[in-house]
C-alpha cells in the first residue's frame, strides 16, 4: 500500500503530536508499505530517506497555510498515494492535503483531535473567536474525509455529537521496551546521584504550558524532613528552564531537585523503575492524549495529573492515580502528601496501573490497526 501521512508539525520536533505522526510513518513502512510523510518546514525544504520511510519537507511559513488556499503544491505527493492520513484537522496545512487529495480522488482519513480545546477556554474572547474558527475548518476537514479517527473518549463523544459522525477510535501506543524490558532503577540512581528514597518524577517537554514550576512549589510545600527527590527530565524552553532552577534557589529545595535534561530511552526507563509516583501537571487545556501517562502506566508507576483536557479519561481518579485542580500547588502538595503517608494506598494505585498497562497498545499494534482501517475504505 501506498500511503502518505501529512502533519503541520516538524517531523523531528518533540511534542506528543510531532511523536504520533513519526511513530506512526515509521511504523507503517517498516511493515513493508511505501510511505512517505510530508511536512512543512519554516526555513528549508527538502527530502531524505531513514531506511525505507520517505520524508518531504516543503518550505511553508505557518502565516502562509492560512492565505494560500491553493492545493497544486501537493499534488505531485499525492498522485501515488493510494491512502492520505492527515493527522490534525483545524490546520490549514492538513486540511489543504486532504481537499488535495479528495479532489484527486484518493481515500483520505483524518484525526481528530482535541475537540474542546479552545471550546472549554477560560478565557472568553479565545473561547469565542476559537471555537468559531475550529468550526470552520473542522467542517471542511470533514468535508474531504472518507473516515475519521479519534484517539481518545472525550474527542469521539464530541465528534458524534458536533457532527453527527461516528469516528474510530484507536488509542496511541507505547515503544515496546516500556513493556518488555526489566526493571533497573539503579542505571538512573547512580549515573545522576539520586539518593532519596522517594521518587517523584516528571518526564516531557518543558514549557510553561506543562505547569513545572506549580509542581516545584508544591514539592516546596512537602514536609522537609521526608526523604523525597524531585526528577524532571526532558528539554524545552531555555528561558523557562533557568526560571525554573531559580525558583528552586529561591524555596531551598536545590539539594532534593534533579533536572537530568534530555535522556536516551534506558536512562528514562530506569526513571520511570525509580519513580514512587510520576506527575503530569499540565496547564494545557489541549492535551489530548499525553503519551508518557501510558510510558509511565507500563513502568507500573501511578499518575498524578492535572484535572484537565481529556486526561481525566486517561487518569482515573483513585484507581491508576490522582487528579487535581490545575495551576494549584496545595492540591498537587495535598496530593503527593497523601501518597508519601498512605503506602497502602499507593499500592492498590499500583495493582490498577498495572492492570491497565495489559490494555495497552504497543505502535506496531497501532500501525496494524490503521492498516487494516485503511483496507477497509
Amino acid at each position: 500500500m501506498r500511503i502518505l501521512h501529512a502533519c503541520h508539525v516538524d517531523f523531528f520536533g518533540i511534542g506528543g503530536l510531532e511523536q504520533v505522526f513519526r511513530k506512526i510513518s515509521f511504523e507503517h513502512a517498516s511493515l513493508g508499505h511505501e510511505v512517505t510523510a510530508l511536512c512543512p518546514s519554516r526555513s528549508k525544504r527538502g527530502e531524505f530517506r531513514i531506511k525505507t520511510l520517505r520524508v518531504k519537507s516543503l518550505k511553508e511559513k505557518r502565516i502562509y497555510s492560512w492565505i494560500n488556499f491553493t492545493t497544486e503544491r501537493f499534488e505531485k505527493l499525492v498522485a501515488p498515494a493510494d491512502i492520505v492520513h492527515v493527522h490534525c484537522q483545524h490546520s490549514p496545512f492538513d486540511v489543504q492535503v486532504a481537499r488535495c487529495a479528495k479532489k484527486m480522488g484518493k481515500k483520505v482519513v483524518v484525526s481528530f483531535i482535541s475537540l474542546f480545546y479552545p471550546r472549554g477556554h477560560r478565557v472568553f474572547p479565545k473561547k469565542l473567536l476559537g471555537t468559531f474558527y475550529q468550526n470552520i475548518v473542522e467542517r471542511s476537514a470533514l468535508k474531504y474525509s472518507d473516515c475519521i479517527v479519534t484517539c481518545n473518549v472525550l474527542d469521539s463523544f464530541l465528534a458524534e455529537k458536533l457532527y453527527g459522525v461516528k469516528p474510530i477510535l484507536v488509542s496511541y501506543g507505547v515503544d515496546e521496551d516500556f513493556l518488555r524490558k526489566p526493571r533497573n532503577e539503579r542505571l538512573v540512581r547512580e549515573k545522576h546521584g539520586i539518593r532519596q528514597e522517594f521518587v517523584v518524577s516528571y518526564v516531557g517537554r518543558i514549557h510553561k504550558s506543562k505547569g513545572l514550576h506549580v509542581l516545584i512549589k508544591a514539592f516546596a510545600l512537602l514536609d522537609k524532613n521526608r526523604d523525597v527527590a524531585l526528577v524532571v527530565a526532558g528539554k524545552g524552553d531555555p528561558s523557562y528552564i533557568l526560571r525554573l532552577r531559580r525558583l528552586v534557589r529561591e524555596l531551598k529545595i536545590a539539594n532534593n531537585v534533579y533536572f537530568l535534561g534530555f535522556i536516551p530511552k534506558n536512562e528514562l526507563l530506569s526513571l520511570l523503575d525509580a519513580s514512587d509516583v510520576f506527575v503530569f501537571p499540565s496547564l494545557h487545556g489541549g492535551e489530548c492524549y499525553a503519551l508518557v501517562i501510558d510510558e509511565a502506566y507500563a513502568r507500573g508507576v501511578p499518575v498524578i495529573a492535572s484535572k484537565i483536557g481529556a486526561i481525566p479519561w486517561r487518569v482515573e481518579d483513585g484507581k491508576t492515580g490522582l487528579l487535581v485542580r490545575p495551576n494549584s500547588p496545595e492540591a498537587l502538595a495535598s496530593a503527593l502528601g497523601r501518597l508519601l503517608e498512605d503506602q497502602e494506598f499507593l499500592q492498590r494505585l499500583r495493582i490498577g496501573v498495572r492492570e491497565r498497562a495489559k490494555k495497552l497498545l504497543t505502535w506496531k499494534q497501532v500501525g496494524i490497526k490503521l492498516l487494516e482501517l485503511y483496507e477497509q475504505l
